[in-house]
C-alpha cells in the first residue's frame, strides 16, 4: 500500500472514530504504516498499525531507553489477567529487548476476518476504545524508575 493510500485509510478511520468520540480526533492520517496518540506518560502511546493482510492496535512504550521501557511495561504486566478480560480479541505481550528497545501489547485484525472495510474501521475503533478504557487505569499508574 503506496503512502497515498495509507493517508486515506487513515483519514477515513479517523473520521469515523471522530463521529462517535472526540479522542479520535487526536490522531493525525500519515503516509505511513503507523498512527499514534500520546496517553498523558511519556513514551507510552496508544497507536494504529496498518500492514498488507492486518492492522494492529497497540500500546506501544518508545523511546524512552530499554530499562524504562522494560520497567514500564512490567508493571503493566503485573495486571495481565485484568487486561487480557477487559479487552474481547487476542492480545500478545511484546517486551523490549536489546534490538527494539520498544514494548507493546498489542491486538491484530486480520483484514479477511472482516467482510468490508467499514466492518473493520469498527473493529478497530472498538479495540482501541477497549484498551482506553482497560489501559487507561493502569497506565496512570505507572511509576517511573528511581
Amino acid at each position: 500500500m503506496n503512502g497515498d493510500r495509507k493517508y486515506q485509510f487513515w483519514t477515513e478511520l479517523i473520521e469515523k472514530g471522530a463521529s462517535m468520540d472526540a479522542y479520535y480526533n487526536g490522531f493525525n492520517p500519515r503516509r505511513s504504516g503507523a498512527i499514534q496518540q500520546r496517553t498523558g506518560i511519556s513514551g507510552v502511546y496508544l497507536c494504529f498499525r496498518l500492514r498488507k493482510a492486518y492492522t494492529q492496535v497497540t500500546l506501544t512504550i518508545e523511546n524512552i531507553g530499554f530499562e524504562r521501557s522494560v520497567h514500564f511495561f512490567e508493571q503493566l504486566y503485573q495486571h495481565r489477567q485484568q487486561i487480557e478480560e477487559g479487552i474481547s480479541v487476542p492480545i500478545e505481550w511484546q517486551p523490549a529487548n536489546e534490538k527494539t528497545k520498544s514494548s507493546r501489547i498489542l491486538a491484530t485484525l486480520e483484514f479477511d476476518n472482516s467482510p468490508s472495510i467499514e466492518a473493520h474501521y469498527e473493529l478497530m475503533i472498538a479495540t482501541m476504545d477497549e484498551f482506553r478504557e482497560t489501559l487507561s487505569p493502569y497506565i496512570n499508574q505507572l511509576q517511573d524508575l528511581k
